[in-house]
């Protein structure tokens, strides 16, 4: 992907490049009339209109053009303050107060967003009219699948003020009270569109909650469900190998990779899966995969809670070199290195680790070879 140097140099300082790269691929080729919607609180506008006007200058010049919302009472408060900040937009004014957008403001929406595209604009929707919740019901279907609202505050926090990474309908009691009606909009506007993407995050921390699978920024959604089968049930093989495959970056060794199988978890839309082993001394999590287009969506949260919940005692491998090892650490109650692999375990016997150590380290690979920087548990 060409992108120049500069560009390269503060995403390559934001994330891994494969990540970056990934979500530029997938956000140009979207058809949205618009990449995403940015909805900015009234303290964002004052105090760091600035870090605002860099994010959305970036992703102007990355051939994304997005949309922002100003709206409530106090929108030309917010607007002036973006001005100041000489952020570059077109505006548009809904222009008048209406229970469904009519056509000739899509008309205009559509031609509005075409100048600010030719341009290299962001589209600036002010509309005093309507407050932030009536706004974002009625503009977020229109426009495009993404929505971010950005506030000083930045991401989702708990009761002890530690940042919710993902929140979900049954968290939101655990939130802090301040943040629980947000939490709340954002469910309700997922109810009504549940394809929605909408997180929420800092200005400052925009680019990074946008181009990398961590985020910096509080991931809200409805959930997943997750799927239980045995090797025998009516699961479709093709597409869990395809999944596996593009999970690992290779190819599986055996057409026949589920004979060893005691059971399998999958997202019900083939966005994850784990396949479960049965040992002499516990159940061994064999293959633990997140589809490319899932990751950074709380999908491997959500299939960790639904295999730990029915099997508690687990043990598994992961090469030495994998990412993922840090999430791993923190699951697991213990962990061992030798060599290329890792080997991790939680509610097993200390007295069965060397057994347990053995088992993982003389198992056949499930993938064939690949490069070093590719990763296989």
């Amino acid at each position: 992907m060409l992108l120049d140097d500069a560009i390269r140099l503060f995403l390559d300082s934001i994330g891994r490049n494969e990540e970056y790269e990934f979500y530029l691929r997938k956000f140009r080729s979207d058809r949205s009339a618009c990449f995403a919607l940015l909805a900015p609180d009234l303290e964002t506008c004052r105090e760091d209109a600035q870090n605002l006007a860099f994010a959305i200058e970036f992703l102007l010049r990355l051939d994304l053009t997005p949309a922002l919302l100003l709206s409530g009472p106090r929108c030309e408060e917010m607007r002036a303050a973006l001005l100041d900040a000489s952020l570059p937009t077109i505006k548009l004014k809904p222009s008048k107060r209406a229970q469904r957008l009519d056509a000739g403001f899509r008309l205009r929406l559509g031609a509005v967003i075409d100048r600010a595209r030719q341009k290299k604009r962001a589209l600036l929707i002010v509309w005093p009219q309507e407050h932030l919740s009536a706004a974002l019901q009625r503009l977020s279907g229109e426009l495009t699948p993404r929505i971010h609202l950005v506030r000083m505050r930045g991401a989702l926090k708990d009761e002890d003020g530690r940042k919710a990474l993902y929140v979900r309908p049954d968290s939101v009691s655990d939130l802090d009270r301040l943040d629980q009606p947000l939490a709340e909009l954002a469910l309700r506007l997922l109810q009504a569109a549940p394809t929605l993407h909408l997180s929420v995050t800092a200005p400052f921390n925009l680019l990074k909650e946008i181009f990398t699978v961590k985020g910096a920024g509080t991931l809200v959604r409805t959930g997943s469900r997750i799927l239980e089968f045995t090797p025998t049930g009516d699961l479709d093989q093709p597409r869990l190998r395809a999944l596996l495959e593009q999970s690992f970056g290779r190819n599986l060794v055996r057409d026949d990779f589920l004979a060893a199988a005691h059971c399998i978890f999958l997202e019900e839309n083939y966005q994850g899966a784990a396949v479960v082993e049965l040992s002499p001394w516990g159940p061994y999590l064999s293959k633990f995969a997140v589809g490319v287009q899932a990751r950074g969506l709380g999908v491997a949260q959500e299939l960790w809670e639904s295999l730990i919940a029915r099997f508690p005692k687990l043990f598994w491998r992961s090469r030495s070199a994998n990412s993922i090892n840090r999430w791993y650490a923190r699951v697991a109650e213990g962990a061992y290195r030798a060599g290329r692999w890792t080997i991790f375990w939680r509610g097993l016997s200390l007295d069965d680790l060397p057994q347990i150590i053995r088992y993982c380290l003389e198992r056949d690979e499930d993938f064939r070879p690949a490069a070093p920087a590719e990763t296989e548990q």
